[in-house]
């Protein structure tokens, strides 16, 4: 069937398998390389199983592909066909293909869902890749826990100088959810970036600065931060001497703080202090 398939390219099946090749490499797969569609032997057709589980990864987000890989059995053409992968009624697998020949022994790719998180198993050479499989999701499925940092909504808010408002309120559209191990879930920092100050006027749905997750040295999530409400100027009044001198002084100090670096990055809920 698949090279019937590949045989409708307008190049025929040799104008199919190259471009099979080329979308091998922008998915990044560097160890991989087809000689046909079917997937059987040939003497410099190869992958590894990480390659497949990227491969997977990338086909499960096509629906059609997926509600195919999942069905168990079909009724067509005066012909009942049964799925052989028996992952689907055992653990709840949702696909995804079993493949078998003399040089390259039982090889099964799986996949399962499990509160909103999918995992890729793929065993290749493997005469008991059942059991294998179903032992794979159950560690890693337990290793790894939900975890929902951010929210959309308010996120803080930025002091300001000269308005009618001491401090601005802020806020994102974008929240961020992720599965994490305990450990990387005490190392997980929530930091927003912009200006120490802002000066008024500013207006609702202006443009803030950004609010970013980090897990080490490493930016899992990045959205934009707008002002949540309009702010104007104070309204004029004629400072005293001592009123003038804070003033200077204060817009000297942020002046001098912020010249070379006019941006902050902190944590916005540290843990202490």
């Amino acid at each position: 069937a698949a090279t019937e398939l590949a045989g409708m390219h307008p190049e025929g099946a040799a104008g199919f398998v190259a471009r099979m090749n080329e979308i091998a490499s922008e998915l990044g797969l560097s160890d991989t390389h087809f000689d046909n569609a079917s997937g059987l032997d040939g003497p410099t057709h190869y992958s590894t199983a990480r390659d497949l589980a990227k491969l997977t990864a990338f086909a499960l987000d096509n629906p059609e592909f997926a509600r195919i890989v999942a069905t168990e059995s079909v009724f067509a053409a005066n012909r009942s066909m049964h799925n052989h992968n028996r992952l689907l009624k055992e653990i709840g697998a949702c696909g995804v293909k079993t493949g078998f020949t003399k040089s390259c022994g039982r090889c099964l790719v799986s996949a399962k869902e499990e509160n909103g998180r999918m995992l890729v198993a793929v065993t290749l050479n493997d005469p008991d890749d059942w059991d294998d499989h179903a032992a794979l999701y159950e560690r890693g499925f337990s290793q790894y826990q939900p975890c929902n940092p951010v929210g959309a909504g308010d996120c803080g808010s930025v002091p300001l100088i000269a308005a009618d408002h001491a401090e601005a309120r802020l806020y994102c559209n974008e929240g961020f959810s992720c599965c994490l191990q305990p450990e990387e879930s005490a190392r997980l920092r929530i930091v927003l970036c912009g200006p120490r100050f802002c000066y008024a006027p500013v207006k609702a749905g202006e443009r803030y600065g950004a609010l970013q997750v980090w897990l080490g040295g490493r930016l899992l999530f990045e959205t934009p931060v707008y002002f949540a409400n309009d702010c104007a100027p104070e309204p004029a009044a004629a400072p005293g001497l001592l009123e003038k001198i804070r003033m200077i002084w204060r817009k000297f100090s942020f002046e001098r703080t912020t010249s070379e670096n006019p941006f902050i990055c902190g944590n916005l809920f540290p843990k202490s202090g």
